[in-house]
């Protein structure tokens, strides 16, 4: 019973505050008054408010308890010590200054103070509709105020950042800032690094800035001024240091907004949010909607479903994941009840039920996807074309009847999405997951259970001793940040790692270095490919050692280009990936060794620009090769790579028929790019034959007459089309016969088409349309409105805009779907409406 609960409590209070109140303290003795009063407000709401008590009975009933176990068992023993008699000498008082359970009093009285405040109405979270409009109204009112800031605070869980990120990706914000910038601010507070993070997610280029803080300031005012801007720093402390002075202040409502657990300053924040606990109501509601999507929940289940709803209350950012788990079970009784139970006593533990909840989600994945899941703790952002490669490599995919090991891969990364489990970042053209990330609660997560697991180790260079252990962890992540460090990177042995990934921190690039692997002849995974680097001017280089190619088990090997490749690489027969990333932008070619051509087992080969020798071994495994310089297409080089699905071609210029017609024979091609130097100047002689199965095709530079686009049309299976720099000359493309029957996405960009002449049934499936840099195009053609498919028109023209809107008000009155409008500038992508359009 709960007010049996808090009266003992508050009883047990008196006694030790009666008892121990010169012997304790003056930190424990005011943590323990202030958990005093609020058990008098507890008890006082008992008395006047019995009918609203019910829904509270448990949560209070816990939290009392433990509040009471905290002061009898952890402090009894220490507070009595200086009271057992006077034959002992009294302690010295600098024993008392924090004595042990300081901390875990303060802790629940934290506890206790937010049910004190819920029940008093004054934190009450009304639902998650309300505090977003309440948030989208504060940054949207004002449009001639000066640079605002606004905190959304409150303890750890309840859901502050999931509020910023909604408001962030709301329409009506989208529309309303000219530019939107996010970024995670680190507990040590890194200057530099915070604003190179702003203008990552700006999409803004400044490789020339890197090592003077100076000129990332200037680069961030200057992208930021005579804009309306809204910046979010996520997970901000350090008030102190907070200088917005680098933000220009115009009045023009540009908005800051910061989220927070610290107490924040009034000089620094023009508007507080606090972010409470959310009712056990809208906690069932969002769960039920996350799973059964506006539909009825079983009967049998909703009993089970509100008791997991009262438990998650208490940590609203776990909801999602909770409802992925929910998703993925049996919808029995039984299988729920077993979910609740689990969550409830995860949430028991005060201090840890974030993580003991989030924990859940390894426990309830099936065995298959769970060391899938633990690998985010290595790359928490991550392409999953690569993700799915290491995960081959790794062996944790087995090839099933009619799929390849990729195609199972991909079924795993779409099946964590559905349970909540990783964030889709970017989807490719054709609507399938490109890249993904995992919520920094989850890659701790993925972090701790790999540790448990002796499955991943992160080593920190900063730490000494680290380096050289021996460890039982078969992968290993080696973070390598010291500005006065070693340039021989010493300890990466151990005859149990199977995998090794190399980060270095941004102070060490332009630094070669070389890397020792000693005794690591098991060595699956080599990434030297810094993935977490995103500006490749400053990638990141090392000498690669000679006993590399001595790894006879090596599957995977990542690295940055800038010195010879040795022959020895014919050693690797197990390889089955091999990427190398250009160093800088003016690394043209990459000479690769004869030797590649003797690797079996390679199924992979991604460089950024590489010719291929006169003789080519049989690559029968080999499914992506890319991007190879002047190649001939023979019949005797196809017949080596039949089982090809991915082709990138570069050519330098086309005086001379390189056989493109016999891509036809490669019978397996999915996806195909050919790109033609642009500042060659001369004939083209470019005709080639498509293989059937293409389903992607990527254009660039060829300058074909549009009338070879009814080739392109007649493909069965063609869903993505980009034609990019002049990809088609003419003024005029007229679609007069049958046209592109599967095509999902068509992208023009660059090109000097005036006039387009088309029919709805010529695109009978198409969902977006993107027009680039098409300056002479004279408007979107109306008929594109009639097309029932079409989902979304991305331009990047004023001219074009007028059209585009026309189009999307003639669809409504229609009656079809509703049509998206972005238009995109150097600021990034932002959605039209009718009623604002684009802002000069």
């Amino acid at each position: 019973m709960a007010y049996a609960a808090v009266a003992s409590l508050s009883h047990t209070i008196d006694i030790f505050l009666n008892y121990h109140q010169h012997s304790i303290s003056p930190q424990l003795k005011g943590a323990i008054t202030s958990l005093r009063k609020h058990t008098v407000f507890l008890q006082t709401f008992f008395d006047e408010f019995p009918d609203k008590t019910d829904l509270w009975e448990e949560i209070i009933s816990e939290a009392t308890y433990m509040a009471e176990r905290i002061i009898e068992l952890q402090l009894s023993d220490s507070l009595l010590e200086s009271t057992v008699g006077s034959s002992r000498s009294k302690p010295e008082q600098g024993k008392y200054q924090l004595p042990y359970g300081f901390e875990e009093v303060k802790r629940v009285s934290k506890e206790i103070e937010s049910i004190v405040g819920e029940l008093k109405g004054t934190k009450t979270m009304d639902g998650p509709d309300d505090e977003l409009i309440e948030i989208i109204s504060r940054l949207r009112q004002g449009h001639e105020e000066p640079l605002r800031t606004i905190a959304i605070y409150g303890e750890e869980g309840v859901g502050k950042t999931t509020l910023a990120r909604n408001a962030y990706n709301d329409p009506l914000i989208m529309e309303h800032f000219d530019i939107r910038a996010w970024a995670t601010v680190s507990s040590e507070y890194d200057r530099p690094q915070l604003i190179r993070n702003l203008l990552r997610s700006m999409k803004v280029d400044f490789s020339s800035n890197t090592e003077n803080k100076n000129g990332l300031v200037r680069t961030l005012f200057d992208k930021l001024k005579g804009r309306r801007y809204l910046i979010v720093l996520d997970g901000f402390s350090n008030f102190e240091r907070l200088n917005l002075n680098m933000f220009p202040s115009e009045n023009n409502g540009s908005r800051i907004i910061l989220t927070t657990r610290s107490h924040v300053s009034m000089k620094m924040v023009d508007h507080f949010h606090k972010v409470g606990f959310m009712g056990e109501d809208n906690a069932w509601n969002v769960i039920r909607e996350n799973i059964f999507k506006g539909d009825p929940c079983p009967s049998q289940l909703v009993s089970a479903g509100k008791m997991i709803a009262r438990s998650c209350r208490w940590v609203p950012n776990c909801i999602e994941v909770v409802s992925g788990i929910l998703a993925a079970a049996d919808q029995t009784e039984a299988a729920w009840e077993d979910i609740s139970e689990n969550i409830k006593f995860a949430a028991s533990d005060y201090g840890n039920r974030q993580s003991r909840i989030l924990s859940l989600a390894y426990t309830y994945l099936p065995h298959h996807l769970r060391p899938c899941f633990l690998y985010l703790g290595i790359y928490h952002n991550i392409n999953v074309s690569k993700l799915v490669k290491i995960w081959v490599a790794e062996g944790f995919l087995n090839e099933s009847e009619g799929k390849s090991f990729e195609e199972t891969g991909e079924e795993y990364v779409e099946d964590l999405v559905r349970r909540n489990l990783v964030l889709v970042t970017k989807r490719k053209s054709n609507g399938r997951v490109k890249r993904i990330e995992s919520d920094i609660r989850l890659f701790y997560v993925c972090l701790n259970q790999g540790h448990v697991d002796s499955f991943i180790h992160h080593i920190n260079s900063f730490d000494k001793q680290a380096m050289p252990m021996e460890l039982k962890s078969c992968r290993r992540s080696i973070y390598f940040d010291r500005p006065e460090g070693y340039d021989f990177l010493e300890g990466v042995y151990g005859s149990t790692i199977r995998t090794l990934v190399l980060r270095l921190g941004m102070s060490n690039h332009q630094r070669g270095f070389r890397l020792s692997i000693e005794n690591a002849s098991l060595l699956r995974i080599l990434d030297l490919s810094n993935d977490y680097n995103y500006d490749l001017s400053n990638a990141y280089y090392f000498d690669l050692p000679e006993e590399v190619f001595e790894l006879f088990h090596l599957r995977y090997l990542a690295f940055h280009s800038g010195f010879s490749i040795s022959e020895a690489i014919s050693n690797l027969e197990n390889l089955q990936t091999l990427i190398i990333h250009p160093r800088d932008s003016d690394c043209i070619f990459t000479n690769l060794p004869e030797g590649i051509w003797r690797m079996p087992q390679l199924r992979h080969l991604r460089v950024f620009r590489f010719e291929l020798p006169s003789s080519l071994g049989a690559l029968e495994d080999l499914q992506t090769l890319s991007r190879v310089v002047d190649f001939t297409c023979s019949r005797e080089h196809l017949k080596m790579i039949p089982n090809l699905k991915k082709l990138a071609l570069f050519y330098t210029n086309m005086s001379r028929d390189y056989e493109l017609n016999n891509l036809i024979y490669l019978e397996k091609l999915e996806a195909l790019k050919i790109e033609v130097d642009c500042s060659f100047v001369g004939k083209h002689n470019m005709r080639c034959v498509l293989p059937p199965k293409l389903r992607s095709l990527n254009l660039c530079g060829l300058q074909l007459p549009w009338g070879d686009m009814k080739i392109v049309a007649s493909l069965p299976n063609l869903q993505v089309l980009k034609l990019r720099k002049l990809a088609c000359i003419g003024k005029t493309w007229e679609i007069s016969e049958r046209g592109f029957g599967k095509l999902t996405y068509l992208l023009i960009q660059e090109s000097n088409l005036e006039h387009w002449i088309m029919e709805p049934s010529h695109f009978p499936r198409l969902k977006s349309l993107v027009l680039h840099h098409c300056r002479h195009l004279n408007n979107v053609p109306y008929d594109m409105g009639k097309i029932p498919t079409l989902e979304c028109i991305e331009l990047d023209d004023d001219s074009l805009l007028h059209s585009a809107k026309w189009i999307r008000e003639h669809r409504r009155s229609l009656g079809y779907n509703p049509l998206s409008v972005y238009y995109k500038d150097r600021f990034g992508l932002r959605e039209v409406t009718s009623e604002v359009g684009i802002r000069k």
